[in-house]
Formats: structure tokens, sequence, C-alpha cells
């Protein structure tokens, strides 16, 4: 049997069985990508696929207010209870800064088991670029609704689920 074998195989056959069990296995190749392999500014927006960076992929203040483009980030952006008074406080601050921007408030408090709608205007001359508002007992107080009525106007409704007084602060930021 050995001897029938030996005279059967050439080299034609043996090449012949080698680019069959490639063919019907093919081959592959991994190229494996990693943070080091990649120089520092060399990728761009259009080398990523989109929604493959995501928020747990970004350091904390790893982006810079200057590096986010004009309207790059709106409303539905933003989580609920992600910006408390002290962010407010800041841009209050920078209205030095910047006179364009001034941030219009109407403050005031709820009675227990009691709602209230109230509203923020910047007035003639000045239009409404977005709004917020804050309570002083977020697990008791609910906004129920936070809208611009108008251009010139930012609107809460809030609903006070507890049996004491809260106070409330509706915000309106005004761009002249």
């Amino acid at each position: 049997m050995r001897t029938w074998l030996r005279t059967r195989i050439t080299y034609a056959n043996l090449v012949a069985t080698i680019a069959l069990c490639i063919s019907l296995g093919g081959t592959s190749w991994a190229l494996i990508v990693t943070g080091s392999n990649v120089k520092n500014r060399s990728l761009t927006a259009v080398d990523l696929q989109r929604l493959t960076i995501t928020r747990d992929l970004i350091a904390p203040s790893a982006i810079a207010t200057g590096q986010i483009a004009s309207n790059g980030v709106t409303g539905s952006d933003i989580a609920d209870s992600t910006i408390t008074s002290s962010d407010l406080n800041a841009i209050l601050a920078a209205q030095t800064i910047n006179p364009a921007v001034v941030i219009a408030t109407q403050e005031g408090t709820i009675a227990g088991g009691g709602s209230a709608t109230a509203t923020a205007s910047c007035g003639s001359g000045s239009v409404v670029g977005g709004g917020a508002t804050f309570t002083g007992a977020e697990t008791t107080a609910h906004i129920s609704r936070s809208w611009p009525p108008t251009s010139h106007d930012w609107s809460a409704s809030i609903v006070n689920t507890s049996g004491t007084q809260v106070p409330y602060t509706v915000y309106a930021v005004c761009l002249s």
C-alpha cells in the first residue's frame, strides 16, 4: 500500500491539494490598531464611523467649550439633572465677558402640595436662546414642563408633591 501511495504522489498532486485547501478554507489577515499605533491628530471625523465614539470613551474635561461647534450641543443632548445652579451661576459671571448674553431669572416658592407656572422674561430687543428651571427639592418638586412660550420668554410649570414650601428659579438665556 505504501508503494502504491508513493507512486501516486507527485509534485502536481501536492500543489493541487494545497491550492484546494487554501481556496476552501480561505486566508485572512488581522490588523490590530491601538492608541499607541495612531499618530496624534491624524484621525479626523471622516475616519470614524458615526456613533462609535461614545460618552464613556471620552475623558472628563477632554473637550473644551472652544472645541464645540456653534449649536453643536442642544437641549436634547444634555441629560436631565446634569446642569446645576452653580453651572448657571458661572454663566451669570460670564456676562461680563460677553455682554450679548444675559441671564434673566424669576424666583419664587410653591406651597406644599401646590403648583406654579413662572416665566423669566428677556424683554424687547432680546430673544430667548434657551432656559432652565431648578427647584430647591429635586425629589419632591417636579418640573412638569419647561418651554419658550414666546421668542422673549422662558416658562416652567412646577408641581410640589411635598408637604412643605419649596423654592424655584426659572432662568432664561437672553441673546441680544
